[in-house]
């Protein structure tokens, strides 16, 4: 049986960097991350950039430890390619019962720019939350599914708070 995967940090891979590799550790069901050059250097077995090994070396050792594992413990994991944004957007305007501003929010994604278009479209219209509350549902969705199809366990423990850090007063540029 393999491990759960956490639903959150599913969620957050689809939104991470596409500079980073993901893998899901079977063992443990932990999703794993390596710069994408890192792990690209470890699979041709070239050495490493000198300033990107020193600033990771123990990203690097384990980018070499997932290349030589060949997929028996790690396997790929979720990525931004993974979650279908732009057809989620499309199915957003579907879904909005106002044909004018669906035409509207349909006219900004088709041309170039798409993304920044249809940002602009939603906070000209105030549409921003209703938007965001989309998203995040066909995020879930597409983790699920995403877990799901890999036949993995879920594990919807949601992450832990992140801590606040109280405020600095500046004066002079010291603080005080």
């Amino acid at each position: 049986m393999n491990p759960a995967v956490n639903l959150f940090a599913v969620i957050s891979a689809f939104e991470g960097s596409p500079n980073v590799v993901r893998f899901v550790d079977r063992e443990s069901g932990r999703l794993v991350a390596v710069d994408l050059e890192l792990y690209r250097a470890a699979k041709s077995k070239r050495p490493a950039d000198e300033e990107l090994a020193e600033s990771g070396s123990q990203e690097l050792e384990l980018a070499r430890s997932i290349v030589a594992d060949k997929g028996r413990r790690f396997v790929t994991g979720p990525g931004p390619a993974d979650f279908p944004e732009y057809q989620t957007m499309q199915d957003y305007i579907a879904s909005l019962t106002d044909r004018t501003l669906a035409f509207e929010l349909a006219q900004a994604i088709k041309a170039r720019g798409a993304f920044r278009k249809f940002k602009e479209a939603l906070d000209h219209f105030g549409m921003q939350h209703d938007w965001l509350a989309f998203r995040d549902r066909a995020l879930d969705r597409c983790a699920r599914e995403w877990v799901a199809k890999r036949q993995f366990a879920l594990d919807e423990t949601p992450p832990p708070p992140k801590p606040v850090r109280p405020k600095m007063r500046w004066s002079s540029g010291r603080p005080f």
